[in-house]
């Protein structure tokens, strides 16, 4: 990954350590995400009988993509109401097959 390009014909010090702050709020953010998203589709496994991962991570991006919202946004709802709106059932389940 390639650095984002920035002049430095006049940037301040104080300019560079906003810079630099900047991107380290943005990288907590994204850390921050993937966690929520993790447990979320821990969760989706656990109480909702999706059947792998790799479902539960299909479910939380199409949601996100149909919704507009990020994935860690949709991750976060998904955690704190245990509400999942899903079109399609689990393979399996909700009360298995």
């Amino acid at each position: 990954m390639t650095p984002d390009p920035v002049s430095l014909d006049g940037m301040t010090p104080e300019g560079w350590i906003g810079y630099w702050k900047d991107r380290a709020l943005r990288a907590e953010g994204k850390i921050e995400d993937l966690k929520d998203i993790g447990r979320a589709k821990s969760y989706l496994l656990k109480e909702h009988y999706f059947a792998d991962e790799p479902e539960a991570h299909r479910h939380i991006q199409k949601r996100a993509m149909d919704e507009q919202r990020t994935m860690g946004t949709v991750a976060r709802e998904i955690l704190q109401t245990g509400i999942v709106r899903c079109s399609v059932v689990p393979e399996g389940g909700p009360h298995g097959a």
